[in-house]
C-alpha cells in the first residue's frame, strides 16, 4: 500500500515539476486560469519570472525526492528522519494551500467568480488536498 501512495505523490509532483520547467521556458499549455486574480478578472500582480518558476519546479522535484525516500531506498545515504520530516513538511503546507487565505485560494476563498477561483475549486484545491491526504498516510504507514 505505501508504494502505490509514494508512486501516487511522486508522479504527480514529478509531472508538476516538469510542468513549471514548461511553463519557464514558454509553454502556454494549462497555463491559463493558474494565477489568482481579482473578482473583475485583472491580475493581481505580475507573473512570475523564468527564474522563480524554475525554483518552484526545483521545489516540486524535491518534494518527489523527499516523497521517495519514505520507501528507504536512500536510507545508507540519508537518515529516513529527514525524509520523515520532509513528509511532515509537506503535508503541512499543502494543508495550509488547501485551506487558503480566505481571499483569492483554498477552502476559505471569497473571490469566486473567476477562472482561477473555478479552476481552484475543481482541481488546485481537491489536488492539494489528496496531497495532504497522501502525504499523511505514508507516514502514518511508513
Amino acid at each position: 500500500m505505501i508504494y502505490i501512495l509514494v508512486t501516487i505523490n511522486t508522479l504527480i509532483f514529478l509531472f508538476l515539476s516538469g510542468l513549471h520547467v514548461y511553463w519557464a521556458f514558454g509553454g502556454r499549455w494549462a497555463f491559463e486560469g493558474v494565477f489568482p486574480s481579482k473578482a473583475d478578472n485583472t491580475p493581481l500582480g505580475k507573473q512570475p519570472s523564468k527564474l522563480a518558476t524554475l525554483v518552484v519546479a526545483a521545489g516540486l522535484g524535491a518534494f518527489a525526492f523527499i516523497t521517495l525516500g519514505a520507501t528507504h531506498i536512500f536510507d545508507s545515504w540519508i537518515s529516513s528522519r529527514l525524509f520523515n520530516i520532509g513528509l511532515w513538511t509537506i503535508s503541512v503546507i499543502f494543508l495550509l494551500r488547501t485551506i487558503g487565505e480566505f481571499k483569492y485560494v483554498g477552502l476559505t476563498k471569497t473571490v469566486k467568480g473567476t477562472l482561477f477561483a473555478r479552476r481552484d475549486q475543481q482541481i488546485y484545491t481537491p489536488l492539494t488536498f489528496g496531497i495532504t491526504l497522501i502525504s499523511a498516510l505514508i507516514l502514518w504507514l511508513g
